[in-house]
């Protein structure tokens, strides 16, 4: 449901599925108990920060700079847990 939210966001420009893309994979997280599905997730939470900040008019709560930091930091724990997406394989 979240990787969806996150496609529409990417064609529609509505911010409220990017919003929600980001509370789903945050649950997803608390969920998981499957090593490879966490390091999935991160890196879907990955993109959802990558495009927080690229927005003029962010209203994640989050600074430019934070979503930068944090779209970093869970690419990190993507790599960091051996999840290689299919588009970097």
């Amino acid at each position: 449901m979240f990787i969806f939210l996150y496609l529409e966001y990417k064609e529609n420009k509505i911010i409220d599925n990017l919003n929600n893309s980001e509370k789903y994979l945050k649950n997803a997280i608390n969920d998981s108990r499957i090593k490879e599905d966490i390091g999935e997730t991160y890196y879907y939470l990955h993109l959802v920060y990558d495009e927080y900040a690229k927005l003029d008019n962010n209203n994640s709560g989050y600074s430019k700079e934070e979503c930068q930091k944090l779209s970093n930091e869970y690419l990190q724990k993507s790599k960091d847990l051996g999840y290689k997406h299919f588009m970097d394989k």
